[in-house]
């Protein structure tokens, strides 16, 4: 059985947006990372956590990173990393830079080629 391709969503700051394009992207069949820079209350991870094709991870601005560089290699070397999506420009150039190496996409939350992955 075929692995289904994953889609990393990179958050800075505040996860709905990201959390809307996630529960889209899994009606495609596509799995999802969400890294989100920070830490939330226990209430919050439990209102957005309950998807089994979403994994959320939250990272404190040391790791943040570094996590997401392993996160982007790891995916696109195993060939399953299809998309990355970033709120910020300053984070989408260096894994554009990536992307141009290792053949995946890298798209802004707000672009509406989002909906195309």
């Amino acid at each position: 059985m075929k692995m289904p391709s994953l889609v990393i969503l990179v958050v800075e700051r505040g996860w709905q947006k990201s959390r809307d394009m996630s529960l889209l992207l899994i009606k495609k069949g596509l799995s999802v990372d969400i890294l989100i820079k920070g830490f939330a209350e226990k209430h919050v991870i439990d209102m957005i956590t309950p998807y089994p094709a979403i994994s959320i991870k939250f990272l404190s601005i040391f790791w943040f990173k570094p996590v997401l560089f392993c996160q982007v290699i790891i995916g696109a070397v195993s060939g399953k990393l299809k998309a990355v999506i970033v709120e910020g420009k300053k984070i989408k150039k260096w894994i554009y830079i990536i992307s141009r190496i290792m053949r995946f996409g890298v798209f802004l939350v707000n672009d509406e080629s989002c909906n195309n992955i």
